[in-house]
């Protein structure tokens, strides 16, 4: 069962199932209208300690740091209908728990908030310049780990402005939508615009998250689904299956707790990133400026999913052929799993987010890489072995 994307949402209003879109759109509009009618975002649920230490219009920026001097980091998180979370689920589940364990000991991350109708006209150029200030006050140049819509955020910033990022991981994000074909790039072709108007029209201005849950129901995984997420195997006692169903039920919530969405920044993303593909292409202008990726000379470390249903490997690894960095300073890994298992998966967090804490840290190790991904065709795994035998044992847990 695929995850549920949301710029993959909106494709199914126009597709008419045994309920008409419009009645699914009532009942959703009708949800949102009494969550806001009680007050403000319900409070999120982090697995590791922070402090807020800026309040800005698009975000909050949290600190998580374990108090030791050593590498520093800013997680640009996905800005999508679920929220910063994604970043830090769960125990041994949590990006953020595993770059701290890997020694990246002051670690930052962007904490979009829930669209209010009045930051219905926010655009990406508001997003990237709060993402410049959370960068000025934590100290240029900085080392970014953009997760998925995030990433490309991630990539654009860095575009425009290379000289205050010291080094760039991304993770999922889709850099180059042609590259690498995938189901979301023909529903952004084929999806008429009125249906997307129509549904902004219903949010006041803005995508409402439940809105996008209502209209994509099949999008939910099922227990299963939810621990090959997580990457966990058969629970074989009774710790082990009620641990599984605290994580299921941890899952379901954050599944449930919805971002709404700047119904300008929605746009936006969809046109020029999903049907003009303009920031690959040098068509993308920020701030002022055209952006030109092959201005990111700074070390570039590229993570994909083989089984990614959202974003496909090379639409990520794109970014190594566009950016001006030299080869010898990139590196790429393609894992086994899913989209949101590169986020939450255990296995994952615990091989390949340590090789992106050890990049982010500066140190280099001898990597062998056992096949290049070229893209299209029969899948290739790009696997990425330390030459160092203690490579191969998990981190220290979080």
């Amino acid at each position: 069962m695929a995850p549920f994307d949301p710029w993959l949402g909106f494709w199914a209003a126009s597709v008419a199932a045994a309920k008409s879109a419009l009645d699914i759109v009532s009942e959703a509009v009708g949800a949102e209208a009494r969550r806001e009618a009680q007050g403000a975002e319900a409070p999120r649920e982090w697995a590791t300690p922070h402090r807020i230490v800026r309040e800005l219009a698009t975000m909050r920026v949290l600190e998580f740091s374990n108090g030791r001097p050593g590498a520093t980091a800013i997680i640009v998180a996905p800005y999508a209908v679920h929220s910063a979370t994604t970043a830090d689920f769960a125990r041994h589940h949590s990006v953020v728990g595993a770059l701290l364990a890997g020694g990246v000991t002051r670690l930052r991350l962007t904490d979009w908030k829930s669209a209010v109708p009045e930051a219905r006209y926010f655009s990406i150029d508001t997003h990237l310049a709060d993402l410049n200030v959370a960068v000025d006050d934590f100290g240029a140049p900085a080392a970014l780990v953009g997760l998925c819509q995030g990433g490309w955020l991630a990539a654009a910033y860095a575009a425009r402005f290379p000289a205050k990022v010291r080094s760039l991981a991304l993770a999922a994000a889709p850099i180059d939508i042609t590259a690498d074909a995938s189901g979301l790039g023909s529903f952004a072709a084929v999806t008429p615009r009125e249906t997307m108007e129509e549904m902004l029209a219903l949010g006041d201005g803005r995508l409402l998250g439940r809105l996008m849950l209502a209209m994509w129901p099949a999008a939910k995984p099922g227990p299963g689904g939810v621990l090959d997420i997580l990457q966990l195997g058969a629970a074989d006692d009774a710790r082990a299956r009620a641990r599984h169903a605290r994580l299921q039920a941890r899952f379901d919530r954050w599944h449930a707790a919805v971002v709404d969405l700047p119904g300008v920044f929605y746009r936006q993303t969809v046109d020029w990133m999903f049907r003009e593909n303009r920031l690959a292409a040098g068509r993308f202008v920020a701030l002022g400026e055209r952006l030109d990726l092959s201005s990111i000379v700074c070390p570039i470390f590229l993570l994909a999913a083989e089984g990614d249903e959202i974003t496909r490997p090379g639409q990520c690894l794109a970014l190594a052929r566009l950016a001006g960095t030299p080869p010898a300073r990139i590196e790429t890994c393609v894992v086994q799993g899913g989209h949101l298992s590169l986020f939450m998966g255990q296995t994952t967090l615990a091989t390949a987010w340590r090789d992106i804490a050890r990049f982010v840290a500066g140190r280099r190790e001898p990597v062998i890489l056992a096949a290049a991904w070229t893209g299209g065709g029969k899948k290739r795994r790009a696997r990425r072995r330390a030459a160092s035998a203690s490579s191969d044992r998990p981190l220290d847990k979080w």
